[in-house]
């Protein structure tokens, strides 16, 4: 992260990060407070080794932590995780085929695994099919690497699909909102663009998915 990004972080999270002075201690920098979240974002390390780094207690790493990601999403996420302008979906799918070869798409739709230590309440819905625990999000990408929409912390035995049939993104898709009023011209026809997703997605006019992988040939392949 460059100096100009971090201290545009730090002034964009300040009013829900800065904390008032009192007469038994001094209040935490906003500088510090952010460094010491990203610090723990970026390498995932223990908040003891973290403490020990800034000079705080590990009480306090995780309070900064914990509100930075909150300060994030109240302040941020209305600016970032939103429907792309008719002009972005545009650009997107132009970096689609320049990139990639693939034609009219403006998205990629996909979930992700994170670890998770053994929650206290239903344990085994957080089993995924690999046989750890974890929570699943599902992220749309844009052409530019972008994500502009999340859906996050189902346990990790969710059925993907079932978290995207019941996503707004679903919504706003099977709505056409993912095309232009006048749809763009495609092999001759207006066609609405198009998302790519996993294999376990249900096709739709809005959604192309990959092909099953056949288990006997992934067995061979591996």
């Amino acid at each position: 992260m460059s100096r100009e990004t971090f201290f545009y972080l730090c002034d964009k999270l300040k009013p829900r990060l800065a904390r008032q002075d009192t007469s038994f201690r001094l209040a935490l920098p906003v500088e510090k407070r952010v460094a010491v979240a990203l610090w723990r974002l970026a390498s995932n390390i223990e908040y003891r080794t973290i403490s020990t780094l800034f000079g705080v207690g590990k009480s306090t790493v995780c309070r900064c932590v914990r509100d930075m990601c909150h300060a994030i999403v109240a302040l941020l996420s209305s600016i970032y995780l939103r429907s792309p302008s008719e002009q972005e979906l545009e650009d997107s799918a132009r970096l689609f085929l320049s990139n990639w070869g693939f034609p009219h798409c403006v998205a990629v739709v996909a979930t992700l695994h994170t670890a998770i230590i053994t929650p206290s309440n239903n344990a085994s819905d957080y089993a995924n099919p690999a046989g750890w625990l974890s929570v699943l999000s599902q992220v749309a990408v844009s052409g530019r690497g972008k994500f502009w929409d999340v859906c996050a912390s189902f346990p990790g035995g969710t059925d993907p699909a079932d978290i995207f049939q019941n996503s707004a993104l679903w919504v706003t898709a099977a709505e056409g909102g993912l095309s232009p009023s006048l749809p763009p011209v495609f092999m001759g026809n207006s066609l609405g663009y198009v998302l790519l997703g996993e294999a376990c997605y249900p096709l739709q006019s809005w959604l192309m998915k990959a092909y099953p992988e056949e288990k006997g040939r992934a067995a061979a392949q591996h």
